[in-house]
């Protein structure tokens, strides 16, 4: 018997550094996943391997001393930590033997993309359907969090929720909220080569915040109401609206002085490809692009471009569905 697990990555639609002020930021679900396979071997103890980290670790859990030895890798880590919390939730803490996990990712591993959450939740599911233990799927993602704190330090809780529930979910002043879609949106998410810098973005932002203090204020507010509006647009199917509202928000993100040239050099390209809209997502000074096509026939054309300038697709559409069972 074996059970397979799956979770999608996700990417900030609106209001990234803005989100830290206390302001609505939206999220969305994106087709890669990460998929946990859950099966029984021969080995005392939990044997985790990762295909993206390259990594194949046994561990034993005492829970005397309520340690796993030897100790996980620090890459491991998060998820021995859910493994440890689902079990002792689901009162199978004696049971963890002889159990394989195997992950498989679709997500780049630090792109920004929620990779550590699609882990964590698909790992949780897995365990969930194998041992049978009806948890439900706030619960899920619930302890897939306290994973993240593991990877993050403070996460916001924006990956595990995207990851478990899919779709889109918005984020203001620590409240999220779920909204279900009935349609995919044909959204580019594309990788510069250009490395992340994220402490040094929230860092520009609050040195700026400092000296325009009324300045920021008046971004930080319209990038607020520029996620307010995305959420009727993106409702109603008015991409157009939204794509306009992603241009925006991309600009304010420059005047925060977060952006890159290359970003910027992307999120252009991807417009003369028919792009309706494109913005830098996530920190910025790197990372990557979201560009929105006017509809499914118009991806292919926009993300020829961006190979061209030597950006990495990572995906081409959002998902619906979060966390699924795919096989048991």
């Amino acid at each position: 018997m074996e059970v397979i697990a799956s979770s999608p990555g996700k990417t900030i639609l609106f209001g990234e550094h803005g989100v830290v002020y206390g302001k609505k930021a939206l999220a969305v679900a994106i087709s890669p996943r990460v998929r946990a396979k859950v099966s029984s071997n021969d080995s005392l103890g939990v044997n985790v391997k990762s295909e993206a980290l390259k990594l194949n670790h046994l561990s034993t859990y005492n829970s005397q001393t309520k340690k796993w030895a030897p100790t996980p890798p620090d890459m491991l880590t998060s998820i021995y930590v859910a493994i440890e919390n689902i079990g002792k939730e689901t009162g199978n803490i004696d049971l963890m033997n002889n159990l394989l996990l195997e992950i498989t990712s679709d997500l780049p591993v630090g792109s920004g993309v929620g990779s550590s959450a699609a882990t964590a939740t698909a790992t949780l599911a897995a365990l969930n359907q194998w041992w049978g233990t009806n948890l439900s799927l706030e619960k899920i993602s619930e302890l897939a969090f306290l994973s993240e704190e593991i990877t993050h330090g403070k996460p916001s809780g924006i990956d595990n929720t995207v990851s478990t529930f899919g779709g889109l979910i918005s984020f203001e002043d620590g409240t999220i909220e779920s909204y279900s879609l009935s349609y995919s949106l044909p959204l580019v998410v594309a990788d510069s080569g250009v490395p992340k810098q994220t402490s040094l973005q929230v860092q520009k932002v609050i040195t700026m915040k400092q000296q325009k203090p009324e300045i920021v204020a008046e971004i930080l507010d319209a990038m607020h109401e520029l996620s307010e509006r995305a959420i009727p647009a993106i409702h109603n199917k008015n991409l157009k609206t939204l794509g306009d509202l992603m241009n925006l928000n991309h600009e304010l993100l420059v005047s925060l002085g977060v952006s890159h040239e290359k970003l910027d050099s992307l999120c252009e390209i991807a417009r003369k490809a028919g792009a309706v809209g494109a913005k830098l997502t996530g920190a910025g000074g790197g990372g990557t692009i979201i560009a929105l096509a006017p509809s499914f026939n118009d991806v292919e054309t926009i993300v020829k471009a961006l190979k061209l300038e030597g950006a990495t697709i990572i995906s081409s559409e959002i998902s619906i569905e979060g966390v699924k069972i795919e096989q048991y």
